[in-house]
C-alpha cells in the first residue's frame, strides 16, 4: 500500500493511502459531533474533527496507547479543530486516509498513553 504523509495537526498524523485497508467494513465507527467525525478528543474539550466521509477505528492489533483511524472521503473535506484558537485546518481531497494518534511513554508510570493536546 502506498502512503504519503500529508501533515500533522496536534497529536494527529495525516497519511494519504491508495485504498481502504483490509477489514475496513468491520472496524468501529468513531463518534460524531456537530461538525463531523471526531478523529481525536482533546483533554480541554477541543476536538479534531473530519467534516466529511466515513471514519472507522482499527481496534485489532494496535499497540497499547496508539489509535489508528481510517477515512473514506467521497468528496473533499477538512480536518479542523473546534477550539477558540485552533490548529490550522487541512483541506483534504476525496480519497482514502489513515490518521495516527501519537502516544507518549511516561517512564514514571511505565506506561504508554495518548498524547494530550
Amino acid at each position: 500500500m502506498t502512503k504519503q504523509i500529508i501533515g500533522a495537526q496536534g497529536e494527529i498524523t495525516i497519511i494519504k493511502i491508495d485504498a481502504a485497508p483490509e477489514g475496513f467494513a468491520d472496524m468501529t465507527p468513531v463518534q460524531r459531533s456537530r461538525l463531523g467525525w471526531v478523529v481525536s478528543h482533546s483533554e480541554s474539550g477541543n476536538h479534531h474533527v473530519l467534516t466529511e466521509g466515513t471514519v472507522m477505528e482499527r481496534t485489532k492489533d494496535v499497540p497499547a496507547g496508539m489509535r489508528k483511524l481510517y477515512a473514506i472521503l467521497e468528496k473533499p473535506g477538512e480536518l479542523v479543530q473546534d477550539a477558540a484558537t485552533p490548529h490550522g485546518k487541512y483541506s483534504l481531497p476525496a480519497g482514502f486516509y489513515e490518521f495516527r494518534i501519537a502516544r507518549e511513554f511516561d517512564p514514571f508510570a511505565e506506561q504508554a498513553r495518548q498524547v494530550a493536546d
